[in-house]
């Protein structure tokens, strides 16, 4: 009996091209092909996707589901964990193309009791121009094209592609390749992340950051158990970072692994470095922190609160002050404080009050005590910070 050691799901919307690479670069893998599957979730695209499915073969076990009207990205995902077979999930995007180890090195990456594996996730290729570009991708574009000495007027065609069959089964594609993270802020802070903790993040609380659904992985029966893909977050982005979350509480371990290498397609409908105060961002941000919204949680408020310095290091001294009792209602006042100065840096034309009765003759006594007599300043300084920024 043949097992499938790893399912490989690929949600897809209108990417009729880029998926066709993205599943080329998966067909031609070094590992035995009978031993992993590929799950595309069709959501509802208009394009020929449908027609270029018919067509392709896959070589190994290949799964194609339509789902006929789009429902958001967590749900198609969510469709693909709940037909795979495999012991491990790979979450790949279709926007991307996996070098030939790709598959090899999730899979033997996971010796070890529930780990949570990420891939590197800025590397990026122009396997298309697009007339569609925004300016940046234009700016880049150019450079690309000196670098690799290319000839032609691209600009007067909507798209012309540069990455053909042939560059990705004998690999050449990966040279063509560059490091996006010089122009995405999310990608210099996670290389600063890794530079102090290191790639297996020893004594960084939030780990989830890292979870990035265009290459990580995760054993099946830790993400059936954590709940899947929350299905209410239906724009772009915050449904990876809220299952990582949710993996991590569950005591999943976080290892990046970038060795592990699959490159990012740009297209037009990449989301701009702007994405921190999108309406997107806005709206996910606020539901997860809402639906997260608790003292116990308080690691994924800190997360998503960018105005805040030494966060780890606040987080360090929240740990120690869980475990006593007579402070719970100062974690809860830093709680509401801190939701409510996080709402209105989101949108910023908001000036939420908090929703607190203080009695501060009871509450800045315990602050200096957590500070003076435990030493955890960090967090006393924030607190007192944000009593200050309210009141």
């Amino acid at each position: 009996m043949i097992i499938i050691e790893a399912s490989i799901i690929i949600p897809s919307y209108n990417a009729s091209e880029r998926l066709f690479l993205s599943l080329l670069s998966l067909k031609h893998q070094d590992y035995h092909q009978n031993r992993y599957e590929v799950i595309v979730v069709d959501n509802g695209s208009t394009d020929n996707t449908k027609e270029m499915m018919r067509k392709f073969y896959a070589g190994h076990p290949f799964k194609y589901i339509r789902v006929e009207k789009n429902r958001g990205i967590a749900h198609g995902r969510n469709r693909g964990i709940l037909k795979a077979t495999g012991e491990i999930l790979i979450f790949h995007d279709s926007d991307m193309i996996a070098k030939k180890n790709f598959v090899r090195s999730h899979i033997l990456s996971h010796r070890g009791e529930n780990l949570v594996i990420c891939g590197l996730p800025w590397r990026s290729i122009y396997s298309y121009f697009y007339k569609k570009f925004t300016p940046l991708q234009i700016a880049l574009f150019k450079k690309f094209r000196k670098k690799e000495q290319l000839t032609g007027k691209f600009t007067g065609q909507d798209k012309y592609q540069f990455i053909k069959k042939q560059d990705i089964i004998d690999q050449s594609f990966l040279k063509y390749s560059f490091n996006h993270n010089k122009h995405q802020p999310y990608y210099r802070e996670l290389e600063k992340i890794i530079k102090k903790y290191g790639y297996n993040l020893n004594g960084f609380n939030f780990p989830s950051l890292f979870f990035l659904t265009k290459n990580v992985s995760a054993k099946r029966e830790n993400v059936l158990a954590a709940g899947l893909f929350d299905e209410n977050i239906v724009k772009y982005g915050y449904e990876d970072q809220d299952l990582g979350y949710r993996l991590y509480k569950s005591g999943c371990s976080f290892r990046l692994n970038y060795n592990i290498i699959s490159v990012h397609q740009e297209h037009p409908l990449n989301h701009s470095e702007d994405f921190l105060f999108s309406d997107d961002h806005k709206i996910n941000c606020n539901y997860v922190c809402e639906k997260h919204n608790n003292i116990e949680s308080i690691d994924l408020i800190l997360m998503n609160s960018p105005f805040l310095k030494k966060q780890n290091e606040i987080m360090n001294d929240i740990k120690q002050i869980y475990g006593r009792k007579r402070y719970i209602e100062v974690l809860s006042v830093f709680l509401e404080l801190l939701q409510t100065r996080r709402k209105n840096f989101i949108n910023q034309n908001t000036k939420d009050r908090p929703v607190l009765d203080i009695d501060f003759n009871e509450i800045l006594p315990q602050i200096n005590e957590l500070k003076e007599k435990y030493g955890y300043f960090h967090f006393a300084d924030t607190l007192t910070d944000l009593i200050k920024n309210f009141y």
